[in-house]
């Protein structure tokens, strides 16, 4: 039985990765530094309130006992409030972005050649192949 190759066509596949140095060039890049997690937030919320109020006004109103007039105002309210809300977090690790972001961030710059004839030494070089 033959092993079958394993044939990826994808920037996200590196051979090494010197994480610390990675760290370094993206630092030196990026004015906010390293991004070391990215998170998520999300929250709903819901609110109801009622309020009820009434007013009475007796001022002048004759009364059948004693043939006494009654005067004043009477008031009264209520208030009923009621809220629920949630939240929602998630953290991720955004470690493995660094690569790609600091080939993002040179190639934006200019800094990757594609061309190795017209590349002087110490310049970084961006080449493909096809496995065999």
């Amino acid at each position: 039985m033959g092993q079958e190759e394993l044939y990826t066509n994808s920037v996200f596949d590196f051979l090494y990765s010197d994480t610390r140095r990675v760290k370094s060039w993206v630092a030196q890049l990026y004015p906010d530094g390293v991004l070391a997690s990215h998170s998520r937030t999300s929250q709903t919320g819901e609110s109801k309130g009622n309020e009820i109020s009434c007013e009475i006004d007796a001022a002048g109103v004759n009364a059948l006992v004693a043939d006494a007039k009654v005067k004043g105002s009477a008031k009264a309210a209520s208030k009923t409030d009621e809220s629920q809300s949630s939240s929602h977090s998630k953290s991720f690790d955004a470690s493995w972005s660094l690569e790609l972001d600091l080939l993002d961030k040179l190639d934006d710059l200019g800094m990757i050649n594609r061309d190795i004839s017209s590349a002087s030494i110490g310049s970084l070089i961006l080449v493909s192949g096809v496995p065999k």
